[in-house]
């Protein structure tokens, strides 16, 4: 003879009340993995366009170090699109300025990472050039 209650043993429940927490506790855990998730999410997307600079002020001045010393510390409204030749240990960086923006165009160093850098725009943005040591930074102008 076949009955409910010998399928329900077979599969591991004893009764409804057994099946019934079973399912409740497997909704409560998909609800909190999906709820996490979403928490997961949203706090990537807040990294991420905070860190993209979105919110940072525009840069009033520009600043380029080579070694120790301040190669460029000038308005960057001021300076005329174009490249700008900076002397390192290794030889000449050259930085280039358009439309409020600024990049590495070439250096001597054998990576590269300030040329992949690209442009910057927005004040605290920098690239960093460390085998020819060379620092381009936007910054705001102290009070």
């Amino acid at each position: 003879m076949y009955s409910k209650d010998n399928e329900r043993t077979s599969i591991g429940f004893h009764s409804n009340q057994d099946r019934n927490r079973y399912e409740k506790s497997r909704g409560k855990r998909a609800r909190m993995i999906f709820a996490l998730s979403i928490v997961l999410v949203a706090a990537a997307v807040g990294i991420w366009v905070y860190s993209s600079g979105v919110f940072l002020d525009e840069p009033d001045m520009l600043l380029v170090t080579s070694g120790d010393k301040m190669v460029i510390w000038r308005p960057l409204k001021d300076i005329a699109d174009g490249t700008i030749p900076v002397e390192g240990p290794l030889g000449t960086t050259i930085v280039e300025v358009s439309q409020g923006r600024v990049r590495v165009l070439s250096s001597p160093c054998p990576e590269h990472i300030c040329m992949n850098t690209g442009w910057i725009s927005k004040t605290g943005q920098l690239i960093v050039c460390m085998p020819n040591r060379i620092v381009v930074r936007l910054v705001k102008k102290p009070s």
